[in-house]
């Protein structure tokens, strides 16, 4: 334990092991020991802090100033008492005075950077997902009682206010920083109390930080409170507006849609089978590539069928039908991804994780929180008109087909995704009869043409 403890994340608090607290009510005394301490790797000289705390008297009165100060402040801090008598808290020589940063003493911000230093110095395979750095940051943000010095200013003083300023939101964004990751890392550990208590404590200290309501608004879904988490959609939207004129973002307004789409949040086995549409009363021909594609997904390798074909040759019709006839085949459900209206290719996940009701990470690609969500299930995904987003597409589909083994992919699309694996299905026009023998020939022969 250290004799001296200086917190000055929140309203400073100065006190002694031995003396209890430490009031200094002159606040240039406190704003001299506050600068010292916090800047204790250098000496600093007299001339520096007279324009520091005294920019506007005459030199002499300034210095006469610094000395009442200086010797108020020893008086405080007494060495006497010291239990180690040769390294006193305070330092001065002619023409230079410092706080002695080997003496026996404990400062909150320095232990707050320390502990952030040392995650950023740690050798891990993943920073989000450490569990030694985030019990670091939680030992960090421990010490986090509000803002730096919160309620400190000296009026006549615009060289410190400044450098308070520079450094509470340099410490400002630290700390933030450290509750956004924290909140991710409890999030996907699935520790939905300390997530909940860290994206709380994010926008109590910044009310616009639009990923921690998004962050709150996924927790409170995932845990069935639907209601609670629309109305923190609705406190974040109101926010905005108030705070910077301007809307949540498109993911924000996503994730709102998806909450308000579920008719509840529970686990994937409790939610439907899947979301297509209701299949035709009657379906006219395509037996042959009907039984073709049930075919290859029931096959144990291969999870990309691409149906391919010119437009309006009913790609569509005949991939929700063979859906509909794969239900019981997936036991975690299929799923239909409609991409006919999205123009943005950066939006193709987003549509997935729509589809199946995943909820984006601030912390992490969408990309990696759909592969950990498809890992382990046996799913059958329906990407329908893909050919102008093939490139995404693709590249999509490989990453999460490799990811999760149980996943499989029917798409339908104009042009192939020319992927390794990919196994295609040309779906060509209903069967016709020449047109040259359309007079002579018969109804009853008219109608074994599928066309017709």
């Amino acid at each position: 334990m250290s004799y001296l403890n200086l917190a000055f994340l929140g309203s400073p608090v100065i006190t002694h092991f031995q003396w209890g607290e430490i009031t200094l009510p002159i606040r240039k005394t406190l704003a001299l020991l506050i600068y010292l301490a916090v800047e204790s790797q250098r000496a600093h000289s007299r001339e520096s802090l007279l324009g520091l705390l005294w920019p506007d008297l005459p030199t002499l009165s300034a210095q006469n100033n610094l000395r009442v100060t200086w010797s108020q402040l020893r008086q405080r801090l007494t060495e006497t008492k010291n239990p180690v008598e040769s390294q006193p808290y305070l330092l001065s020589t002619r023409l230079d005075l410092r706080f002695n940063p080997q003496s026996d003493y404990s400062l909150d911000v320095i232990r707050f950077q320390n502990l952030l230093e040392a995650c950023r110095n740690h050798q891990h395979v993943s920073r989000p997902d450490c569990a030694e750095c985030a019990e670091r940051q939680s030992q960090a943000l421990e010490l986090v009682r509000g803002e730096f010095l919160i309620g400190l200013s000296l009026e006549d003083c615009p060289a410190f206010d400044e450098w308070l300023l520079v450094l509470r939101e340099r410490l400002h964004l630290q700390i933030i920083s450290a509750l956004e990751e924290l909140a991710g890392f409890y999030e996907r550990t699935k520790n939905q109390e300390l997530a909940k208590k860290y994206a709380q404590r994010l926008l109590e200290l910044d009310p616009l930080h639009e990923p921690a309501h998004r962050l709150l608004m996924r927790l409170l879904a995932a845990a069935g409170q639907r209601s609670a988490a629309l109305a923190q959609f609705e406190t974040c939207r109101h926010l905005l507006a108030e705070g910077l004129g301007v809307a949540p973002a498109p993911e924000t307004n996503l994730l709102a849609e998806q909450i308000r789409s579920m008719a509840t949040i529970q686990s994937a086995s409790r939610r439907p089978g899947h979301n297509l549409p209701s299949p035709v009363n009657r379906f006219i021909g395509r037996s042959e590539e009907s039984v073709q594609l049930r075919g290859l997904f029931g096959k144990v390798a291969g999870s990309l069928v691409t149906l391919v074909g010119p437009g309006g040759v009913g790609k569509t019709m005949l991939a929700l039908k063979v859906a509909h006839e794969l239900v019981d085949q997936f036991p975690d459900g299929v799923w239909l991804v409609e991409l006919a209206g999205i123009n943005d290719a950066l939006a193709v996940p987003a549509s997935i994780a729509a589809a199946v009701n995943v909820f984006a990470d601030a912390n992490r690609p969408l990309e990696n929180t759909l592969g950990d969500y498809f890992r382990d299930k046996s799913l059958l995904l329906v990407l329908d008109n893909c050919e102008h987003l093939v490139e995404a597409c693709a590249e999509l589909t490989n990453k999460l087909c490799s990811a999760a083994p149980g996943l499989k992919v029917l798409a339908t699309s104009r042009i192939p995704f020319h992927l390794k694996d990919e196994q295609v299905v040309r779906l060509n026009p209903l069967s016709s009869p020449d047109p040259g023998a359309a007079e002579t020939l018969s109804a009853a022969t008219a109608l074994q043409y599928d066309a017709i």
